[in-house]
């Protein structure tokens, strides 16, 4: 069995896709889970595999944050006419730091811890 490097916490996060180059709006969606390392994002249209993306989202309607991720897999899920993707965050070692504190804050559940280790 693999074991994971990252926390990774099951959360229904707002999430926009963007195009990097131009900055267009790809598609909107959930990440249903989220780690320092990637996200699973579900969403309306389907995003290219081995593609770079930024990704735009929300916690609790305060902190916002938009990282750069590269898709690795892109399936339909055509009951639910959505698209579900994995997504593997492009990071600096200082993004990656700041994504750890931003998983670690949602599993305890304390939002508050955001504003005091000076993510937000």
């Amino acid at each position: 069995m693999i074991q994971r490097k990252n926390i990774r916490v099951t959360i229904l996060i707002l999430a926009e896709v963007y195009e990097p180059a131009t900055n267009e709006l790809i598609t909107r969606g959930r990440f249903l889970d989220l780690s320092a390392g990637g996200a699973l994002f579900k969403g309306d249209k389907p995003i290219e595999k081995d593609h770079l993306y930024n990704f735009k989202f929300e916690v609790k309607d305060r902190y916002k944050f938009m990282f750069s991720g590269k898709s690795t897999f892109s399936r339909e899920i055509p009951a639910e006419k959505k698209w579900l993707a994995g997504i593997q965050f492009q990071c600096t070692p200082l993004e990656k730091e700041k994504l750890e504190r931003i998983v670690n804050s949602i599993s305890k559940g304390s939002f508050n811890d955001l504003e005091k280790l000076g993510i937000y």
